[in-house]
């Protein structure tokens, strides 16, 4: 079973809110090279090839959008941009900086955090299957249901979806507003020669493996690393 888990290309990335040395951690106990990314936002690849890193501008929101390319082992070129859009940004904005960063690089794979105000947004981008959770009604000041939201390139063929459900509650470190447990998409992914990529798109909680929210990031990193070890 190692074998095959091994065999099958794999990523995941988004904000992770940690030093790149910690999340370089997680690498190492799921068996991948150093992650990649800018400053927090960063990504971490087993079984394909990294070709190039870049960061785009901050586009409006408080963090870098970086585009990452890997290379898979039947040659496809995969393309994942990665951007956590910012609580606060207008969603007209989000949407207007998306077309523009989508016109210039056409990734296949979009990975967005705190997209809690677009929900229903996303649907009319062009050529773009979009995996995003409707907003509910929670005993929380903040509803992460629709925050993590992953995008794929309507050529690309989706074999598989599903979620990660982490179940601790977390408090936001600017107004000390409750979260419910953070839910992540992932996909199993088809591309034009035949390579696959299952991706998980994450975000952890503020405040590090020590911080106020240490017993949700740490239950984060576990369900990260279960995630990596399926086949």
């Amino acid at each position: 079973m190692k074998a095959r888990v091994l065999a099958m290309p794999m990523g995941m990335g988004g904000d992770t809110n940690l030093p790149p040395g910690v999340f370089d951690d997680l690498a190492e106990e799921v068996g991948a090279p150093p992650s990649v990314g800018h400053n927090i936002d960063r990504a971490i690849f087993r079984g394909c090839k990294v070709v190039s890193v870049l960061p785009l501008p901050r586009a409006g929101s408080d963090h870098h959008a970086v585009l990452v390319i890997v290379r898979l082992p039947s040659g496809d070129i995969v393309r994942i941009l990665m951007w956590n859009v910012w609580a606060g940004h207008f969603p007209n904005h989000v949407y207007d900086s998306l077309v523009e960063m989508i016109a210039d690089h056409d990734p296949h794979i979009i990975q967005l955090s705190e997209a809690y105000r677009l929900a229903g947004v996303l649907a009319s981008l062009h050529r773009y299957q979009v995996f995003q959770l409707e907003p509910q009604d929670t005993k929380a000041d903040v509803d992460e249901r629709p925050a993590c939201v992953t995008l794929v390139r309507d050529d690309v063929k989706v074999l598989r979806h599903g979620w990660v459900h982490n179940l601790r509650w977390w408090k936001g470190p600017k107004h000390d507003l409750s979260h419910n447990g953070r839910i992540w998409p992932f996909l199993r992914l088809r591309f034009r020669h035949g390579g696959r990529l299952r991706w998980l798109g994450l975000h952890l909680s503020t405040g590090g493996v020590d911080g106020p929210n240490r017993e949700a990031v740490a239950e984060q990193i576990g369900n990260a690393t279960t995630w990596a070890g399926r086949p």
